[in-house]
């Protein structure tokens, strides 16, 4: 009779233990200490165009509205990009809610019968009864294998929640992209389906928030670094993480190449962020400013940061961008431009 209870109490946890296997170490892929999910197909009876095309669509019914869109288009090159921003529920009962905003970055690229997609750029705003401020995390603090398994290899508890959430959300999404191919329910037409394997972790760097991004970017590499009397030149790709954390509180100001008698004081500064590997800048703007027009379809500008507090026009950071193109933003425009030139003083 002992044996009989030990063996029916030993019963759930089993269960949980088998049920949670899904999530132990590996299920968190990550590249450069960076948490990357990549689901790649080939679909050999369909041809690059109409995978695209198909993915677009999905995408634009998926992400569909002003904090969940798709962004940036490019059929030549078969690239699709799109900004998530949506609840991961942990509980939910008659009296309590519990949830985290999940937002993140995918990015679809086409090539022939080849697909990949990959989602990145987590992050997670939580709100806490018992603090006035919700707690905000990236996906490399608290669902890698070195920060939510344990010793023992299970879940640390506190980060599960949080790891076994994203792991549903994005195998969700991957699976709805997939069903708008009819890839699910015609596995025939799949030659292969891979998610990209767990590389070494590394120390990881504050996240950057990801931007929206534009259609019709480029491939154009960025130009030569221009001197600036009084400012020290710098990669775009090696702005230090302390100027990007000072950037959010900075005043701007936009001026056009073609047109430098003509300022934006009014824009606002929406981020800088990475899209298929290039280092692009964002800002909103009203569509009837002239400096809007001068920048036209794909205008060069200047982007200066300005202390809130100092009254005078003295920058202490300027961008030069290249547009790449728009979305629309409520009443503004989300400008993206691929970043050129950056010099700080």
């Amino acid at each position: 009779m002992k044996r009989l209870l030990l063996l029916l109490l030993f019963i759930p946890a089993l269960l949980s233990a088998q049920k949670d296997q899904q999530y132990l170490a590996g299920a968190v892929p990550e590249i450069d200490g960076k948490v990357v999910f990549t689901k790649e197909f080939n679909a050999p009876s369909l041809s690059q165009d109409q995978i695209y095309d198909t993915l677009l669509k999905w995408a634009q019914e998926y992400f569909n509205n002003e904090k969940e869109r798709v962004v940036y288009t490019n059929k030549g090159k078969g690239e699709i990009a799109a900004i998530g921003n949506n609840y991961i529920i942990f509980t939910s009962t008659a009296i309590s809610l519990d949830r985290a905003l999940m937002s993140f970055q995918m990015t679809i690229e086409c090539k022939g019968h080849n697909c990949i997609m990959k989602i990145t750029a987590i992050r997670y705003t939580y709100d806490v009864s018992y603090q006035r401020e919700p707690e905000k995390y990236t996906a490399e603090e608290i669902i890698t294998d070195k920060n939510a398994i344990n010793k023992k290899g299970t879940l640390v508890r506190g980060f599960a929640k949080f790891r076994k959430s994203t792991i549903d959300y994005v195998n969700k999404t991957m699976d709805s992209a997939l069903a708008a191919l009819n890839l699910q329910t015609n596995p025939q037409q799949i030659a292969s389906a891979v998610t990209t394997p767990v590389a070494p972790t590394a120390p990881t760097a504050s996240v950057v928030p990801a931007t929206p991004l534009s259609p019709a970017m480029t491939a154009e590499p960025a130009t030569a670094s221009k001197p600036m009397k009084g400012f020290i030149s710098v990669k775009p790709d090696q702005i230090p993480s302390t100027i990007l954390q000072l950037l959010p509180d900075s005043k701007i100001t936009i001026v056009p190449e073609s047109a430098t008698e003509l300022t934006e004081t009014n824009a606002a500064w929406k981020g800088i962020s990475t899209i298929f590997g290039r280092k692009v800048a964002s800002f909103s703007i009203d569509p009837n400013s002239h400096v809007y027009k001068a920048i036209g379809n794909e205008g060069i500008y200047k982007i200066s940061f300005l202390n809130k507090d100092d009254a005078s026009d003295n920058a202490w950071m300027i961008i030069e961008c290249k547009k790449q193109g728009e979305t629309p933003d409520g009443q503004q425009v989300s400008i993206l431009g691929e970043i050129t030139n950056v010099w700080i003083k």
